[in-house]
């Protein structure tokens, strides 16, 4: 049972709010479902981030930098695939983001056309990290049936108690 497009939850973090409610828009109307944040501190703060979403990160954050949030999720072991985006950037921050494990860095302003092959790409590598962290995990206990095992594959990719019932 793998999730629908408009389930799969695409994290908007960025400062600038009318950005975010359009590309929150754009989002919504291309069939993702956007989950919005004004700064790096309410993101991280956020305990419900799903193994099979991506984020899409402003370098340039009040509170902290785009890279410095990087680098809290892969301390905290939080795999999610991110597409950064920044109007002012240096080289060497594209460089830092993309050695970190960023899929891609968009410079703003970007199109649409720029945006959605980079959020596909994203969640297609949160797929195959969760599909290949299901096959690492399969259960050895042959006490559970068919139905339990099924149940646990799901939990361990990320799916909610209501979504796999």
């Amino acid at each position: 049972m793998v999730p629908s497009q408009d389930e799969i939850p695409v994290y908007l973090v960025d400062d600038d709010l009318d950005l975010l409610d359009a590309l929150a828009l754009y989002l919504a109307q291309v069939g993702f479902n956007p989950v919005l944040f004004s700064s790096s501190q309410a993101f991280l703060s956020f305990d419900e981030l799903s193994e099979s979403g991506c984020v899409l990160l402003d370098n340039h954050l009040p509170d902290m930098s785009g890279l410095d949030v990087q680098k809290k999720l892969s301390a905290r072991g939080d795999k999610l695939p991110i597409v950064f985006m920044s109007g002012d950037s240096r080289f060497k921050d594209v460089v830092a983001a993309i050695q970190g494990g960023a899929v891609g860095f968009l410079e703003k302003p970007f199109s649409l056309a720029e945006l959605k092959p980079a959020i596909e790409e994203a969640l297609e590598q949160a797929r195959q990290q969760t599909e290949a962290l299901a096959e690492l995990s399969e259960p050895d206990i042959p006490s559970l049936t068919r139905r339990e095992k099924e149940v646990y594959k799901l939990a361990i990719k990320g799916y909610s108690i209501k979504k796999i019932a």
